[in-house]
């Protein structure tokens, strides 16, 4: 017998209606087959691209080198035959049709999770509390010194914006600010979490900075009570900065946790400070349980102690040694119950967290009040080490784990363990069911406190299963990507909310694309940045002009054409174009940061091109950045948001082009199309007269390039070393 639906070979002979129907199913199911094949191939180049060995996305042969580099935009979807074809099984169930917003539903196969923020958040309806919306938008004209004083900020933060000549806040600080600092006011009463989702460049930072300092300034015992996560190194020294220059004036202290810098430098500043605690015997013996094998340090803190001899110090610091992990040693600093902290505010990136969480003795959550989360989708997407689970439970501690420990250690001293929970409270939370009977703490000095979490990003993502891993308490939705918009419209009461796009663009924002071949993009780069040159000149500006590529190694060989290029024809010199990527150190990339950002009157030295990958796209904040080039197209929505939020940042004007082939117009425009006002992107043309002094020593200059590449796999020339004369003559 054969099963329903499998092919009858006694129907070969004479085939029947029943079976060129099947033929043609089958047909059809191939054809929609082989798309799909294709379009996994088309998402397959997309990602292979961070393998590339050119700047160009395509084959170049003349312009960079002999690799390749794909890169695309998002595939198209499936199109489904117009001709109906009757199905030879009938099913009892009905189709199902898609439900979802648009015609087509968006494949979700072999999609990053960018490409599938792109999809949840196509589109979506919008509701907002007009009264608030309205209230924040006045609130935002007014003075900046009106506005904060009735909001009731601090006197040193009025002070702090004053100097550094602010006058309104943004609408998504008069939207957000306020209502963290009631909600603080009123602690007492359950508070709720925040998600806000704003365009680049609208004042996102200092949206949680300036709240969070007011709300701990007056903090008597100081603690770790807030904590700031960061996606990068670089973002997190950025948010650092803000956070220090508004702290000024209070006896608030930041601290900074991030990777490539000296863990045990950082244990003591977390631990015991800036201002160290002196020669007391837990700041001699915490410095020795961090330098276990200084002798001098050792004998320092255990000399003279208790009868210690020099004898017992080598064989302390053997334990430690042998433990490996401090907080395995008994004994080895006597930390109060609560921990202790020399910082307010720890900004942190979480591998680093991790690390000081299960290695720092006396490092502790359990005060937090404060857990903010910048660039939150990207953080959600990446696991880091479960770090949000372990970071949730770590600042979830309650005393009566403390109490039954301390008990096991000592149990004929446990009236001394209730007096240190009067001397040294510690924090839990409200979640937290804990008998009053059982606990034996005085709960008019331990008072639960909830940890509030706080997400902002320009592309939040509004994926539920993401977010559940917080577990958002009440959670309120700021979106500022429509604000002036809905502003608007609540004065009309008739109104309807009306269906938009899920992300947007600063207004002052300029978009254009530009087709050419791909022997021919090195070029039209170059002339794109002395058209911006030029207009930089005519407007006695410092501009940059920031160049996004595919890849790191696309960014490398980029940024070393383009000084070769510069130097060559006169149009300055090779340390005008500097390269951002994982190739630099964390100083070195803070350092170029430093000098982005200084005004300098000496043109030669001053950096006019910044060649980078996606890794700066996040939140970095350079202020002179005047246009953004895609010399890649970008491959999803997100990233084309974040990468064009590095120029027209704080209501200041910007460019946005992307180069491209012919062919990939179409896709580009697709993927444009999830984002507000598709409308805006224009078709530009190419000056050449700009750059046809740069032909005769093009093909030179692609010569040189590959030397300096070969130099640098031979280990004869650095990969961040400047190119010297030698090389550019």
């Amino acid at each position: 017998m054969f099963s329903m639906g499998r092919f009858d070979p006694r129907m070969e002979a004479a085939p029947s209606q029943v079976e060129t129907k099947t033929k043609k199913r089958k047909i059809h199911h191939d054809t929609v087959k082989n798309k799909e094949d294709e379009e996994n191939d088309d998402d397959q180049s997309i990602h292979s691209s961070s393998s590339s060995s050119a700047p160009s996305s395509d084959s170049d042969n003349d312009s960079i080198s002999s690799g390749h580099s794909s890169s695309s935009a998002p595939s198209s979807d499936s199109e489904e035959s117009d001709t109906e074809i009757e199905p030879a099984l009938k099913v009892i169930a009905p189709e199902q049709k898609y439900q979802g917003v648009g015609d087509t539903p968006r494949k979700r196969r072999d999609m990053t999770d960018e490409g599938i923020d792109d999809f949840d958040n196509e589109e979506q309806n919008i509701d907002y509390l007009s009264e608030e919306i309205k209230t924040a938008m006045k609130l935002s004209k007014l003075p900046i010194t009106e506005a904060g004083k009735k909001w009731k900020l601090a006197p040193f933060l009025l002070d702090n914006l004053q100097q550094d000549e602010y006058t309104n806040f943004f609408p998504i600080q008069a939207l957000t600010i306020p209502d963290i600092i009631a909600s603080e006011r009123h602690h007492h009463i359950r508070n709720r979490d925040i998600c806000v989702s704003a365009p680049t460049g609208s004042g996102k930072t200092l949206s949680f900075v300036l709240p969070v300092l007011n709300s701990l300034y007056t903090r008597r015992v100081r603690r770790l009570r807030a904590l700031v996560v960061l996606p990068s190194r670089d973002l997190a020294q950025q948010v650092y900065n803000v956070f220090e220059r508004y702290a000024q004036g209070s006896d608030l202290r930041i601290g900074l946790a991030i990777g490539q810098s000296d863990f045990v430098k950082e244990q003591c500043d977390l631990i015991l400070g800036q201002e160290s605690l002196g020669e007391s015997r837990q700041a001699r013996m915490f410095r020795s349980a961090l330098d276990p094998f200084n002798l001098q340090k050792t004998l320092s803190a255990f000399n003279g102690v208790h009868g210690h001899s020099p004898h017992f110090s080598q064989s302390f610091a053997s334990r430690i040694a042998v433990n490996g992990n401090l907080k395995n040693v008994d004994g080895l600093c006597e930390m109060p119950n609560g921990g202790t902290s020399a910082v307010d505010v720890l900004v942190c990136t979480p591998g680093r967290l991790m690390d000081h969480l299960e290695s720092t003795p006396g490092f502790t959550l359990q005060h937090l009040r404060f857990l903010v989360i910048d660039e939150a989708d990207r953080l959600m997407n990446q696991s880091y080490q479960n770090w949000i689970h372990r970071v949730v439970k770590a600042a979830s501690i309650g005393p009566e784990i403390l109490i039954a420990n301390k008990t096991q250690t000592d149990e004929e001293d446990e009236e001394e363990t209730a007096n240190l929970h009067h001397l040294d409270p510690v924090t839990w939370r409200k979640e937290q069911d804990i008998s009053k009977e059982d606990s034996g703490i005085d709960y008019s000095v331990c008072r639960p406190v909830q940890l509030r979490k706080l997400l902002f990003s320009a592309t939040m993502t509004k994926d539920p299963r993401k977010l559940a891993s917080l577990g958002l308490v009440n959670p309120k939705h700021f979106d500022a990507h429509h604000l002036r918009q809905s502003s608007e419209k609540s004065g009309d009461s008739n109104s309807k909310s009306k269906v938009q796009a899920s992300y947007s663009l600063p207004e002052t924002l300029s978009e254009s694309y530009v087709e050419c071949t791909a022997e021919q993009k090195p070029l039209v780069l170059l002339a794109l940045l002395r058209e911006q040159e030029q207009l930089d000149e005519k407007e006695k500006r410092q501009g940059i002009v920031v160049i996004f590529t595919s890849s790191i190694d696309s960014t490398h060989r980029l940024a070393r054409l383009l000084q070769l290029l510069y130097s060559s024809t006169g149009y300055g010199t090779a340390s005008n174009v500097a390269e951002f990527s994982s190739a630099l150190t964390q100083k070195e990339r803070a350092a170029l940061m430093l000098r982005c950002n200084k005004e300098s009157g000496d043109k030669s030295s001053q950096v006019r091109v910044i060649v980078c990958s996606d890794g700066m796209s996040r939140g970095m904040d350079i202020k002179h950045v005047t246009s953004v080039v895609n010399y890649d197209v970008p491959p999803y929505a997100k990233t084309y948001v974040h990468r064009c939020g590095r120029t027209a940042r704080a209501g200041k004007s910007g460019r946005g082009i992307t180069i491209m082939k012919a062919g990939q117009v179409g896709k580009f425009k697709k993927m444009r199309g999830l984002i507000e006002n598709p409308g805006n992107v224009s078709k530009a043309g190419i000056k050449k007269n700009l750059v046809m002094d740069a032909l005769p020593v093009y093909k030179k200059c692609v010569r040189t390039l590959r030397k300096v590449l070969d130099a640098e796999d031979n280990e004869e020339l650095g990969v961040v070393d400047e190119l010297t004369s030698e090389w550019l003559n």
